[in-house]
């Protein structure tokens, strides 16, 4: 029988075979890395974003937690007196770090130290450290200083707190 390919010798003839294999494994190999590639960075921007939107929600917690502190005062009350705001706590300016980092800790958040916020899952709180007069006797001021407060805390989702200082500031009459 004449030979149809006479380049080819009889003893080389499986050798194509054996390199078009070699290719589809490293084809094949290449296509699962970038699958588990893809798998990976798709869970790493789902976690950007849930935690983007954990953060959010316990920045507007800290937002309406000053709204309210900034409504108060403009209508003459004092921060830290009313039983029904409980989330409002007034220390002195020595204890503000053994205060602020029991507020950062989660599981202090479910007793009476918070407020629950018009999200669900927020909270808030504000911690007053201080009340300061102006040094002008021409423009008298009272400047109070606050450390605010927002915490969003989901079960599956995960938490976080927000903290904000704030200064208002109010024309003594």
């Amino acid at each position: 029988m004449k030979n149809r390919f006479p380049i080819i010798k009889k003893d080389e003839e499986g050798y194509m075979l054996i390199v078009t294999l070699l290719f589809l494994f490293l084809l094949t190999i290449t296509g699962i890395s970038a699958t588990s590639s893809s798998d990976v960075e798709l869970q790493t921007a789902l976690n950007n974003s849930l935690y983007k939107r954990n953060f959010y929600r316990a920045e507007s917690a800290n937002v309406e937690a000053i709204r309210k502190l900034d409504k108060m005062i403009q209508e003459g009350g004092q921060f830290g007196t009313d039983p029904d705001e409980p989330w409002q706590t007034s220390v002195s300016e020595s204890d503000i770090d053994d205060t602020l980092e029991g507020m950062r800790d989660y599981t202090n958040w479910n007793g009476g130290n918070s407020q629950s916020s018009v999200i669900d899952g927020a909270s808030f709180a504000a911690v007053g450290i201080r009340q300061l007069s102006s040094l002008s006797a021409t423009d008298p001021v009272k400047i109070s200083e606050y450390y605010v407060l927002g915490c969003y805390d989901h079960d599956v989702f995960g938490q976080v707190i927000v903290e904000t200082g704030w200064r208002r500031m109010a024309t003594i009459e």
